[in-house]
């Protein structure tokens, strides 16, 4: 993670900053075996795409989960 805006921090429940140079990996609530390949598919698809959609399951920092609708563009 490169950046965030306060809308993804307040979401996440992280302070201004505090989630820079994590792998987004840490933010997905998925099982630890499927995580990775899951990232793995939705990068492909940006490659081949330029833009990925779909309903994504996340983790917030108190370990708390919930679901979002994504949107996410190659840059």
């Amino acid at each position: 993670i490169i950046f965030t805006n306060k809308a993804e921090d307040v979401m996440f429940g992280y302070e201004t900053g505090e989630m820079i140079g994590m792998h987004v990996s840490q933010q997905n609530a998925y099982p630890q075996d499927q995580n990775m390949e899951i990232v793995n598919m939705v990068m492909d698809t940006l490659n081949k795409k330029g833009a990925w959609s779909g309903e994504w399951h996340n983790i917030r920092k108190d370990g708390s989960l919930f679901f979002t609708y994504s949107h996410i563009t190659a840059m």
